[in-house]
């Protein structure tokens, strides 16, 4: 299909090709560009061009879903009839509900041209000073800088409509020693948000930092969790809230909605049109994502209700958290570092993964700049360390919050530095 054909005349022809009773067509479109370096030269750029119909239908209860590359006339008739037949075949779907109509969304900005019109080059160019400011420093760089522009529409013959445009771009560098290493990371949706320059120094002074680690015993601490590290583990509090695996048993948020899970003052929220971590607008169905408050001053105020569990609990539709936003404090990160007689500042962590899922109960590594804290100084790096932690045990040992910074592995995420107390790591690592 040409580029310039509308989106919206894609999926017209998918609803005029289909027979059945409810048909929705969903567009995605990515172009995702990247230039990496590593050993401090330039390695690699790469471009990735997408584009994907998805149609799901509907008799009665009985739903078919199939996808397609190839957006061809032909291709799109195709795609219809394999999700009829597929559909034809199907016992009921018992949480299919009726497709809604036409819908009134939030303006989300969340499109910058001068992402959509990033080449190579412009790529480089960053990279370039960032290079250089790690050959001066003596230490070995690699990482990305990658841009994203992406198209989604969805239509239905219910006559439910919606386009939007997004863009994505970030900036990830590691600085290597011998014996130590630094990262530092920006994410956005402007090309403005990125300084490679002063993303490079930080990653670089954090490497230079941690030179000759020390070793420090299992225990429990105090910790400074720089943005990312709070992303990192916080944010496997927004993939265990929904509502229907709790209400069943099934989830660590069992019996605990309408209770205080965390220290006054912490807010987790959703908001589709958040300035610095603007996403789609809709959730299931194409119905408008509403912005939601998931804890509220400390208290589980609600789970995520899907339309299905919506429709037979009598609480109002949230959809699921598209990004996740932990309200920052007043406070510098610097003023974290101060505020701590004898602990540890994490920049990130990496390789988490479930211990006991009914818990919370997660386990990691720190990575790329872990430094202990004496008299409210940094004094030396330290080898990184094992935790098994739980989100949900942390969030009641919150001392402090610092400003808010977006980032995230998969989608946008926006969280401070914090200050935790009893943070539990079970042992160390060999490097």
């Amino acid at each position: 299909m040409p580029a310039a054909t509308p989106l919206s005349a894609i999926l017209e022809q998918a609803l005029r090709a289909a027979t059945a009773d409810q048909v929705e067509a969903t567009y995605t479109g990515n172009v995702e560009a990247a230039t990496r370096f590593a050993n401090n030269t330039i390695t690699q750029n790469v471009s990735r061009h997408c584009a994907t119909l998805a149609v799901r239908v509907a008799f009665g209860r009985r739903v078919g879903r199939a996808s397609v590359t190839d957006l061809s006339a032909e291709s799109v008739r195709e795609c219809v009839a394999r999700a009829e037949a597929l559909a034809r075949a199907s016992g009921e779907d018992t949480e299919f509900l009726p497709l809604p109509g036409p819908q009134s969304y939030p303006v989300v900005q969340g499109h910058d041209p001068a992402v959509a019109q990033a080449t190579p080059e412009t790529r480089a160019a960053g990279i370039r000073s960032a290079l250089a400011a790690a050959r001066e420093a003596g230490v070995t760089a690699a990482g990305s800088f990658t841009t994203t522009v992406s198209r989604f529409a969805v239509a239905n013959n219910a006559g439910l409509y919606h386009e939007q445009p997004l863009t994505d771009t970030q900036f990830v560098l590691t600085a290597i020693t011998a014996d130590s290493s630094g990262w530092a990371q920006q994410s956005g949706f402007r090309l403005s948000d990125l300084d490679p320059s002063a993303c490079a120094a930080t990653a670089i002074r954090k490497a230079v930092a941690g030179r000759e680690p020390h070793t420090v015993p299992p225990g429990e601490y105090t910790l400074v969790l720089e943005p990312a590290a709070t992303m990192d583990f916080f944010g496997f509090l927004g993939y265990a809230l929904d509502a229907k695996a709790a209400h069943e048993g099934r989830s660590a948020f069992s019996g605990l909605e309408g209770t205080r899970i965390g220290v006054p003052g912490i807010r987790l929220f959703t908001q589709p049109d958040y300035p610095v971590a603007p996403v789609l607008p809709l959730a299931e169905d194409g119905l408008p994502l509403p912005t939601t408050t998931w804890i509220a001053d400390g208290v589980l105020e609600t789970l995520a209700y899907s339309r299905y569990w919506s429709s037979q609990s009598g609480h109002t539709f949230t959809g699921r958290p598209a990004n996740l936003i932990l309200a920052g404090g007043d406070r510098s990160t610097e003023d974290l570092i101060r505020s701590v007689p004898r602990g540890i500042l994490v920049t990130r962590f990496w390789y988490i993964r479930f211990v006991d899922p009914m818990k919370l109960l997660l386990t990691g590594m720190t990575r790329d700049g872990l430094f202990w804290i004496e008299d409210g100084e940094i004094r030396h790096g330290l080898k990184n360390m094992r935790f098994n932690e739980s989100p949900l045990r942390s969030l009641h040992h919150i001392t402090a919050r610092g400003p808010e910074k977006r980032g995230g592995r998969y989608s946008p995420t926006c969280m401070p530095s914090l200050c935790v107390e009893d943070f539990r790591f079970t042992s160390g690592t060999a490097f």
